[in-house]
């Protein structure tokens, strides 16, 4: 029997579903070819360890909200999700580590959609032991930080570079439709964000650039859990969710 804390959270996740079907984990994405196998075991990973992470791409549909989903899947059970439904809700009290999620950073009249000064507050929980989860609508780093580090939201770039994960997603017309990659994910290195892993279309594989902690024990068990539940068929994402947790 799953407690409340953990209700809570996967509400909060069903919410960001609002194209309708079940939410993604990130078997169906790697069955999807979205991410290679690889990548979705790093991306675990980290996000076990605690890493905030964003998700961005410019058009619409592109994968954005789904990728973060899935990517939710991995944070451990226990941590309280909390929904930033508007800038009044990074005033409630809490103490312990917590995920702080953002539907959207865009300026906009929508559940969950933060925008201006509120924005620079929304990573000030990077300074309190938060995570914070978002998208955004930007295709490469130089958008994302214009967009975040300019005004209205004047984000500080040290805060910004407390961002663990950077994903982009790049949405093209398939051989069986529309298909969607993981073009690139950043993380912090230095005084800047750097692409550790890039998706090449040619070949329409993800190709490491960095080491990037691959062989962490995090990683690893997310690798052979994964492996075995594609193994299984079992795709459904909370099931995913509860396998990586345990």
């Amino acid at each position: 029997m799953i407690d409340r804390t953990e209700r809570d959270f996967r509400r909060g996740v069903e919410d960001l579903n609002q194209r309708g079907g079940r939410t993604l984990s990130l078997v169906d994405l790697v069955l999807a070819n979205t991410l290679s196998l690889e990548l979705a075991a790093y991306l675990a990973g980290r996000v076990s360890e605690g890493a905030s992470f964003l998700t961005a791409a410019v058009p619409g549909g592109a994968g954005k909200t789904t990728v973060m989903a899935a990517l939710m899947g991995a944070i451990p059970q226990g941590e309280p999700l909390i929904t930033v439904s508007h800038e009044g809700t990074l005033r409630t009290p809490l103490t312990g580590r917590a995920t702080w999620l953002v539907h959207e950073i865009q300026d906009g009249p929508y559940y969950g959609y933060l925008w201006g000064g509120g924005v620079a507050s929304y990573f000030e929980k990077l300074l309190h032991g938060g995570r914070i989860v978002s998208c955004l609508h930007a295709d490469d780093m130089q958008q994302l930080r214009a967009i975040l580090i300019s005004p209205p939201n004047s984000v500080l770039p040290e805060l910004l570079l407390g961002v663990e994960l950077v994903l982009f997603l790049r949405m093209f017309r398939g051989v069986n439709g529309t298909a969607r990659r993981v073009a690139s994910v950043h993380a912090p290195l230095d005084d800047a964000h750097r692409e550790v892993c890039h998706w090449d279309p040619q070949s329409d594989t993800h190709r490491w650039l960095m080491d990037s902690d691959r062989s962490s024990a995090t990683t690893t068990r997310a690798l052979r859990v994964l492996s075995d539940l594609l193994d299984d068929g079992v795709r459904d994402w909370s099931t995913v969710r509860e396998a990586l947790s345990g």
